[in-house]
């Protein structure tokens, strides 16, 4: 990998954080809690690509998404105080969805 193409991948890594900074203030209003976590830029779908935590009552979504097509590329979800024993499983799950982008 040459220097300038590190500068570009990390240019996209600054510019997928910035992203989705905006997308969680402008959504956090919307849900009791709401974290994008393990932003990064995907080069097979030159995109960034986040895992989302959103919760809303009793329901707690797990998801993986394309912040710039705002597609969602896997999701699962539980309901607290019901079957959310199960968190650590999604979370885990969250994880090598992310990897496969």
């Amino acid at each position: 990998m040459k220097a300038s193409d590190s500068e570009t991948l990390f240019a996209r890594k600054i510019r997928c954080q910035q992203i989705a900074q905006q997308l969680q203030q402008a959504e956090s209003k919307d849900y009791d809690y709401l974290q994008y976590e393990d932003i990064g830029y995907s080069a097979k779908r030159d995109s960034c690509i986040a895992g989302v935590k959103a919760f809303r009552g009793p329901l707690e979504v797990f998801a993986v998404e394309d912040l710039l097509s705002r597609t969602t590329l896997w999701s699962d979800s539980c309901t607290s105080g019901k079957d959310c024993d199960r968190e650590d499983a999604l979370t885990k799950v969250q994880k090598e969805q992310l990897a496969k982008f």
